[in-house]
């Protein structure tokens, strides 16, 4: 059991999911993703140990310490019930080439007749070819949208811009899809290429405004000379399709 501000028990079972590791800024899969990597203030979270190459993992935070934008409700200065709080479960798998992950959060406003919530599932998998692993991943944002590293970044909605870097968007009806391809591999004993591409797009009540689609191609090297010193060069472009 771990009580405090930490990484949130879905962004530590995606560790290894992404080709980018959560990192290289828009190249990461959080752009498209959601909240992949991120961290919830006043956590208590459980993890059961490795059972068959199963592990689950849940958390709650009390209050998240997330900005909260075009939420219904204001939080309170007192009680749990009048803070943005959130819910997070995870079921990891993890034998041989394979690796799979699911997870599902749920962030919620403070309580009242006006409370609203966010739903995000994702679903990923990893398979190692040993010459070359495969990185795979699919999920939605409903009900809103979860920070990322760059998204929604042209989208509006009847409370304005819905840009999310670093917030939690609270809109009903609204939807994001996304999805990520991508793939890694050795490159000699000490380097090391990985590629991705990834994409988001808007729907439901994401109509209002400039209503776009975001695809993100990205490819990068690394080389690592020893423990603590490394170099790396990447490169990624966004394409936003206007519907």
């Amino acid at each position: 059991m771990d009580v405090g501000r930490r990484l949130s028990p879905g962004s530590i079972a995606f560790v290894g999911i992404d080709p980018f590791n959560t990192n290289f800024s828009q190249a990461s899969l959080d752009s498209s993703m959601g909240a992949t990597n991120i961290r919830y203030s006043n956590m208590l979270a459980l993890a059961t140990e490795d059972f068959n190459g199963f592990q689950f993992m849940a958390g709650y935070s009390f209050e998240t310490g997330l900005k909260a934008a075009d939420s219904p409700v204001q939080a309170g200065a007192f009680g749990t019930s009048n803070k943005f709080r959130a819910v997070s479960i995870t079921v990891r798998y993890s034998s041989g080439p394979v690796l799979q992950t699911a997870m599902f959060d749920t962030y919620l406003s403070p309580s009242s007749k006006n409370s609203s919530s966010i739903k995000q599932w994702n679903v990923v998998g990893v398979y190692d070819f040993k010459v070359v692993k495969l990185h795979a991943a699919f999920g939605q944002n409903i009900d809103g949208r979860i920070s990322g590293t760059n998204t929604l970044g042209n989208v509006e909605t009847t409370g304005g811009d819905a840009n999310t870097r670093g917030a939690v968007l609270f809109a009903p009806g609204a939807r994001t899809n996304q999805w990520m391809v991508g793939l890694s591999a050795a490159a000699g004993p000490q380097g090391k290429l990985f590629a991705s591409i990834e994409q988001m797009r808007p729907g439901g009540d994401f109509t209002i405004g400039a209503r776009t689609s975001q695809t993100i191609s990205s490819v990068g090297y690394s080389y690592q000379f020893s423990k603590r010193t490394g170099a790396y060069i990447y490169y990624s472009y966004m394409i936003v399709y206007y519907h």
